[in-house]
């Protein structure tokens, strides 16, 4: 409990701060554009916060259970664009029970940091540090969540990949998972054969982050 309750003490040191200025604190480099800023702020809070593992599969802090989620935010905290969350397993061998996947994993208990800005245009790093949120969903809200993942793996197990778009689910929606949309990967047809298709995503809707942030104003 003391580990969770220094983390969030440390999330909230980062309020009222530009991100500019946390990169110099830090010693890291300012993106010149936002093309080029992709990832750029998750990383620079990760750092911050001491995210030890990138490239760990479950929450970024796995002895807390928790997962760091930064999320760009307007002035009245209404999230920008949706949240990614992990990738989707499209093969069998790598396909779990809702309470054994990475997404139920990364989801159990989330530590929002919003990023607050004047538009979505405004440059990255003059994004402002908001009041961090621990959440962890409610019944209603782990529900819908659960049944998203059953209708989106339902797709891929029957082999009707093709068929997902990013009108399917209330809180939760596939989106490819590529920076090059070239990029290919594996999983199974109809008829059981193996066929290629893009890398997908898990992406939380701003229904749900806007539900998750409203708590703030």
């Amino acid at each position: 409990m003391q580990q969770l309750l220094n983390l969030c003490k440390k999330a909230r040191s980062l309020r009222g701060y530009k991100l500019a200025e946390l990169a110099n604190f830090c010693n890291i480099e300012k993106p010149e554009h936002n093309i080029t800023a992709k990832g750029w702020s998750g990383q620079l809070i990760e750092q911050l916060l001491g995210v030890k593992n990138n490239s760990f599969s479950g929450p970024d802090f796995p002895d807390l259970g928790v997962e760091l989620k930064t999320i760009p935010v307007s002035l009245d905290y209404k999230p920008f664009e949706t949240t990614y969350v992990t990738t989707v397993p499209l093969l069998p061998k790598e396909m779990t029970s809702f309470e054994d996947s990475v997404l139920y994993a990364k989801l159990k208990c989330v530590l929002w940091v919003p990023l607050i800005a004047e538009t979505k245009t405004q440059p990255v790093s003059e994004r402002i540090v908001g009041e961090p949120i621990l959440w962890q969903p409610n019944e209603n809200q782990l529900e819908i969540i659960k049944q998203d993942f059953f209708e989106i793996m339902e797709y891929i197990i029957s082999g009707q990949i093709e068929e997902l778009n990013a009108q399917l689910g209330r809180y939760l929606h596939v989106r490819p998972k590529a920076l090059n949309s070239s990029k290919r990967t594996y999983t199974l047809n109809s008829d059981g054969e193996y066929m290629q298709t893009s890398p997908k995503g898990f992406y939380l809707r701003t229904s749900l982050t806007r539900e998750i942030l409203q708590d703030l104003l």
